[in-house]
């Protein structure tokens, strides 16, 4: 991947979960669509030296409120990883492994090549960073799913060959006062504070939105939250082997970052 200063604070988002870069805003939002049959989960982990130390913090279940994960004293960059050139999905070189583009991006080429507006009444909260450098972290194994299509929407069938499971977002502190937080926009509680330790003290964020059983159906919910597009025009995906098992992923969309 471009080169990029070491993260202070790795944040990896899997699950039902739709994310956007706003520039205008200067923000990454990542949408939590609001269904029963999913279940939230956040934890923080405090790692020393590369080894895992201990877990700071764990919440589960609906948030109280939106929450924010704030840089402070630092540069403030959203970049999401792009390789040269064309994302090569069958037999990619290494440096399109972790490109941004395996996450499934309904805005994009591959699937409705134009703005995607969503129904905010259909969120139940919304997670924001103020910087990331995103990329695929996981993405489908191909040698264990032989077949990732791209189905329905009034086109033919496309072979995707893979799509990211687990997004990454890599978050760095530069500065002597650079630090970030976890916290709340407005409720109280869900507060945790990084930065000041030493340089070999670094933090993993896993938000996870995982379906609650079989999660076959899981890519129809994106479009709960989604405005402006015909039953005859929304796709689905499809996978074989079709045993639904945690090489399936229940996918979060990307929005914006196919073009």
């Amino acid at each position: 991947m471009n080169e990029q200063p070491a993260p202070k604070i790795r944040v990896f988002f899997s699950g039902l979960l739709i994310m956007h870069i706003d520039d205008k805003k200067g923000l990454c939002e990542v949408a939590i669509p609001n269904t029963e049959d999913h279940f939230l989960s956040i934890v923080v982990s405090q790692r020393k030296g590369g080894f895992p130390e201990k877990i700071l913090l764990k919440h589960e279940g609906a948030l109280a409120d939106d929450v924010w994960i704030d840089v402070i004293d630092t540069d403030k960059l959203l970049t999401p990883y792009k390789a040269k050139g064309k994302l090569k999905r069958k037999d990619p070189p290494p440096e399109h492994e972790q490109d941004i583009r395996w996450a499934i991006d309904l805005e994009g080429e591959n699937f409705h090549n134009q703005k995607i507006e969503m129904d905010y009444s259909k969120i139940s909260r919304r997670i924001y960073l103020n910087k990331g450098f995103f990329y695929t972290a996981v993405r489908t194994d191909p040698q264990k799913i032989k077949k990732c299509i791209r189905s329905g929407g009034n086109k033919p069938e496309l072979e995707l060959y893979s799509v990211a499971s687990i997004i990454g977002a890599d978050i760095s502190l530069v500065g002597p006062k650079a630090r970030a937080v976890l916290q709340y926009a407005n409720a109280s509680g869900l507060f945790q504070e990084f930065g000041k330790e030493g340089k070999d003290i670094t933090y993993e964020i896993f938000i996870q939105n995982n379906p609650t059983q079989r999660p076959e159906e899981d890519f129809k919910k994106l479009y709960q939250v989604i405005t402006g597009i015909s039953p005859s025009q929304k796709f689905n995906m499809y996978f074989k082997p079709d045993v639904v098992d945690h090489d399936v992923p229940c996918m979060t969309a990307f929005l914006g970052v196919d073009n």
